[in-house]
């Protein structure tokens, strides 16, 4: 829509931030949560998608059943290094323990080397997981949060934070989204 080549980077979910601060990125489009604290430092389109934190184990941990059941400081759920998890999976979990990983993959693949009993990601990602490994995990029930996914921009440029914003309402309106 732009009529620009783009040029990917790619950074770890601390860098994010960091990235736009510094100007070695325009904008950011992954999985990242539009928050208050955030947008002390970076702007933020509308939001693109919502999505909300769930719980996701190995199918065959008959012990683990509900989110309850993983408030156990022996319990250790695996959560993304300065992604919205580190907060919101205490209040679902508050007497687990938490294990930091830099991505997704680390995650899951602690969670299949059962280094880690559970894993904290959205629901989008859960669905993706569960279409691609049918019989391999279970999501717990519940959503545990609603986070509004949007694109990140550099502060203080309103034209660019205009256009931006501008094209992803043109993106959710014309169903293309």
């Amino acid at each position: 829509a732009l009529k620009v080549k783009p040029e990917f980077i790619i950074t770890d979910i601390p860098g994010r931030i960091v990235s736009l601060q510094t100007h070695k990125a325009d904008l950011t489009i992954a999985d990242f949560t539009k928050t208050v604290e955030r947008s002390k430092s970076i702007a933020f389109t509308d939001p693109y998608l919502v999505v909300s934190l769930q719980f996701l184990t190995l199918a065959d941990r008959s012990d683990v059943k509900t989110v309850a059941d993983l408030s156990n400081s022996k319990i250790k759920i695996g959560i993304t290094r300065g992604g919205t998890a580190e907060q919101n999976v205490p209040l679902a979990a508050p007497n687990a323990t938490l294990a930091r990983f830099d991505n997704e993959t680390d995650i899951l693949s602690a969670l299949n080397a059962k280094q880690i009993d559970a894993m904290s990601q959205d629901n989008l990602y859960n669905a993706d997981l569960m279409t691609k490994s049918p019989g391999k995990y279970k999501v717990l029930p519940g959503l545990y949060s609603r986070e509004e996914i949007a694109i990140g921009l550099p502060a203080g440029d309103f034209d660019w934070w205009r256009a931006m914003n501008a094209w992803v309402e043109q993106f959710n309106a014309s169903g293309d989204n």
